[in-house]
């Protein structure tokens, strides 16, 4: 500190025995200088002589023997036990850190919750947009269906009426025609002779009904829309605890892992294709892995149900349970026939997307874990 902030320093109590240098000064290295001095909170002038424990208070002889003499002390002029007092600090900063380890063991739980509720929300998300242009698209094609019926329906009843306006047309031309022949100064041979072609013509004319044919006109009444049938082909929403999770795996080769935080462990799903098998499967395995949080774990003993999803039809899935199994860290369980190749592989069975991803949900619940 410079002069002007140590005469500031210097006029607290709880900072009046402070050792301070000057700002451009190199301190020394003597005990007489860079040992803090205890003074009592009460008397400034005098270094403190014993620790109060009932009162958490570090005083000079005048306040024990004033305010303290029946307390629990500690002498602190007594080196046997200021040395006892420091090496309980020791041993006290050692719980401290096995604490901190198991709140930072929790705060990463934590955030790893956090993470799978967003990527969890995300996806219901994603699901229900999917979803919505499915039936979109369905609603559509019936749509399209409805008016090719309308189109047809349109084009016969006005190919109908086309020929009985073609029928009429042509009428109407014979007798404009013949109207044109009756002209006063023609021999009365021809006058005759158009009167007769006159007389049959309106004749005939007369016998014509003139008639409309039926007409069936298309009239398209719009349905109430039902938000229960509408909701129900959308598809359900569950909650799924967070000893559940859901993973997206691409099909490629094939042998991918995804990993995921349940209750502060670390686990991982993986699937692999099993060539040794014949025919060849699809095996999915459940590890828990080698971390930090797993350092001090022998086994984990743990229930696992594992469910590859049908896209297609969500009854066609497929679900393998194991009421209970031991995990050593790094050790894999599972099944090695979870599935026939051929039938996972082949896109129109429904467990593979057009994209070759695929799903599988694990629901893991953890029953015993032994520890060194």
């Amino acid at each position: 500190m410079c002069k002007s902030c140590k005469t500031t320093h210097d006029s607290f109590k709880l900072s009046r025995g402070h050792v301070v240098i000057g700002a451009f000064e190199t301190p020394r290295k003597d005990n007489s200088t860079t040992t803090k001095k205890d003074l009592c909170p009460n008397h400034t002038e005098k270094e403190v002589r014993c620790y109060c424990k009932s009162c958490s208070i570090a005083v000079c002889s005048d306040c024990f023997v004033t305010d303290h003499l029946a307390h629990k002390m500690t002498d602190l002029q007594d080196k046997s036990k200021t040395d006892e007092e420091r090496e309980s600090l020791i041993y006290l900063k050692f719980d401290l850190e096995s604490l901190l380890v198991e709140y930072n063991k929790c705060l990463g739980s934590i955030k790893q919750f956090i993470s799978d509720i967003k990527n969890s929300a995300q996806t219901s998300c994603d699901a229900v947009d999917k979803q919505v242009g499915k039936i979109c698209c369905e609603v559509r094609n019936q749509a399209e269906e409805i008016k090719v019926q309308i189109k047809k329906s349109r084009d016969e009843e006005v190919d109908k009426m086309t020929k009985r306006q073609d029928e009429v047309e042509i009428i109407i031309e014979d007798l404009k025609s013949s109207r044109n022949c009756v002209v006063e100064d023609t021999s009365i041979v021809k006058i005759l002779n158009i009167k007769s072609q006159i007389q049959g013509l309106i004749e005939r004319g007369r016998l014509r009904k003139l008639d409309i044919p039926d007409v069936k006109c298309t009239w398209f009444e719009e349905s109430a829309i039902d938000k229960t049938l509408i909701a129900k082909q959308l598809g359900d929403l569950l909650f799924q605890e967070h000893s559940t999770f859901t993973t997206s795996l691409h099909f490629d080769g094939l042998d991918v892992e995804m990993c995921c935080c349940i209750k502060g462990l670390p686990w991982c799903i993986h699937a692999e294709k099993i060539t040794t098998n014949i025919p060849p499967s699809l095996g999915i395995y459940l590890r828990l892995n080698e971390y930090p949080e797993t350092a001090d774990i022998i086994s984990c003993q743990a229930e696992r149900v594992v469910t590859l999803v049908n896209n297609k039809d969500k009854h066609q899935s497929l679900k393998r349970a194991e009421h209970s199994d031991t995990y050593p860290p790094g050790k894999r369980r599972g099944w090695p026939r979870f599935i026939d190749w051929n039938r996972f592989s082949d896109k129109q069975n429904g467990f593979l997307d057009e994209n070759n991803n695929f799903t599988i949900q694990t629901t893991i619940t953890v029953t015993k874990i032994q520890q060194i």
